[in-house]
């Protein structure tokens, strides 16, 4: 009988480039298409408030990328 293996964990600086490129993945997309972002996620009224929010997002994931380098 085979001895139960703990489950295996990811260091630090992959969590961090996974979780900073999905950030620059997301908050990039609806700079690069609206037609396709808002038929992922819908019609939006204010579409102002998507691009702050995305920009936001994309200097989150950048500083998370960042933090991986060092």
């Amino acid at each position: 009988m085979r001895a139960l293996m703990p489950p295996s964990r990811i260091d630090e600086r992959t969590a961090l480039t996974l979780q900073g490129g999905y950030y620059v993945v997301t908050g990039a997309a609806p700079f690069v298409s609206r037609r396709a972002f808002e038929a992922v996620t819908g019609p939006k009224r204010e579409w102002w408030l998507v691009e702050t929010v995305g920009a936001v997002v994309t200097a989150v994931g950048a500083a998370l990328l960042s933090g991986a380098r060092s």
